[in-house]
């Protein structure tokens, strides 16, 4: 369980695949400062898309 009120994680992303390499492309088109924040947001509209189909997006 979550030890504190943030928490980290790794995750790596390839650029051989299509919309990782999209992804990627946008993320760093962004300034330094925006970069954390906008990767949340696709974290939880994403997270919050799969809650709501009641589907996971992936295995």
């Amino acid at each position: 369980m979550a030890t504190g009120p943030q928490q980290q994680f790794k995750l790596s992303l390839d650029t051989r695949v299509p919309l990782e390499a999209v992804v990627l492309q946008r993320l760093y088109r962004l300034p330094k400062g925006r970069q954390t924040e906008w990767l949340r947001q696709l974290l939880l509209v994403g997270f919050r898309s799969e809650c709501q189909t009641g589907k996971p997006l992936a295995p």
